[in-house]
């Protein structure tokens, strides 16, 4: 492989690293500016067809945003280190998920978040 070919090769994996680094719930900010507002647009686009799946839908999409990051941070780790026998511990990124989707659960349990279409439409 050309120098060229490994500098872009590195740039792309590089890339994919860093939107799974900003997708996981490994940086300490990433829910608050980017998951939480993602999945708050996804669990508003399925409540338009039913507002009953708001909170199935914000935490569904709140989860896949991190998983997804963890992902894309995985394997272009792999490929940025050329390893095959890396070992990530995904209990502490699991258990990140858990507590923030019972913190989501709960604020949408005392009406804290909750569809502006339930303001709309009514309960």
């Amino acid at each position: 492989m050309t120098l060229k070919n490994d500098n872009l090769r590195r740039l792309a994996w590089g890339s994919l690293f860093a939107i799974g680094f900003t997708l996981s719930p490994i940086s300490w900010w990433n829910d608050a500016v980017v998951n939480l507002p993602i999945a708050y647009l996804g669990a508003q686009l399925v409540a338009i067809l039913d507002q009953r799946l708001f909170l199935l839908a914000f935490v569904g999409t709140y989860w896949a945003t991190n998983l997804i990051g963890l992902l894309c941070m995985h394997v272009s780790g792999r490929k940025l280190l050329r390893k095959t026998d890396q070992k990530i511990s995904f209990r502490r990124f699991f258990l990140i998920s858990l507590l923030y989707t019972l913190l989501i659960v709960a604020l949408a349990q005392f009406k804290w978040i909750q569809s502006p279409l339930n303001q709309l439409m009514g309960p």
